[in-house]
């Protein structure tokens, strides 16, 4: 959902905006994913280690934002 409705929005949007240019400077700052979620951290019993769901969300929009930018700029570059 993230990649197709999100991901793909946004790039579509910056398309937009900039018809036709390169995409060789930063597209844009930041990204802002306002998220709530009510799912407790749990200790998982190694060191310090908690299972999270919040930290394993953030973890999957991170990784997939920065493997979906790579593949759009090789795509670009061509």
């Amino acid at each position: 959902f993230y990649i197709e409705e999100v991901l793909s929005k946004l790039r579509q949007e910056v398309a937009d905006y900039h018809p036709g240019q390169g995409y060789s400077r930063p597209l844009f700052d930041r990204i802002e994913i306002d998220v709530w979620m009510s799912e407790e951290e749990k200790k998982w019993g190694v060191d310090e280690e908690r299972i999270s769901a919040l930290e394993a969300l953030h973890e999957d929009l991170y990784f997939n934002t920065l493997d979906y930018f790579e593949v759009m700029g090789e795509e670009l570059e061509g």
